[in-house]
């Protein structure tokens, strides 16, 4: 099963984890003060199941080696965290009082830059 979900912030609780992408989905929350703080904030949440892992073949490796090339080119020198997006949205994490460096979900875009 794959789904999606906006994230909104109805307050929701479960008794525990969810076990599956549909209950995972439909337990997610954004607390309100996050949306107080920043109106703007959006997260999209992608769920997908029985997908197994296993080796590089030459078709990942080449899409890998040119999302690279693509990143580098595209930060023209710069490390990720000198781009003005990404700058502003750590600032908005350290806002609400989230470490970004600690904070797994914050989307880690110098993955692709090393």
């Amino acid at each position: 099963m794959t789904g999606h979900s906006d994230v909104s912030s109805t307050a929701l609780t479960p008794a525990s984890p969810p076990t599956n992408g549909g209950e995972w989905l439909a337990a997610a929350t954004v607390d309100p003060a996050v949306f107080d703080l920043r109106p703007d904030y959006r997260a999209l949440l992608l769920t997908a199941d029985s997908l197994h892992g296993g080796e590089s073949d030459p078709v990942s490796e080449r899409v890998l080696t040119a999302a690279e090339a693509t990143a580098r080119r595209l930060l023209g020198g710069q490390s990720p965290e000198q781009l003005p997006h990404p700058a502003a949205w750590r600032d908005a994490y350290r806002a609400f009082g989230a470490k970004p460096q600690r904070t797994p979900r914050i989307p880690r875009r110098s993955a692709l830059s090393h």
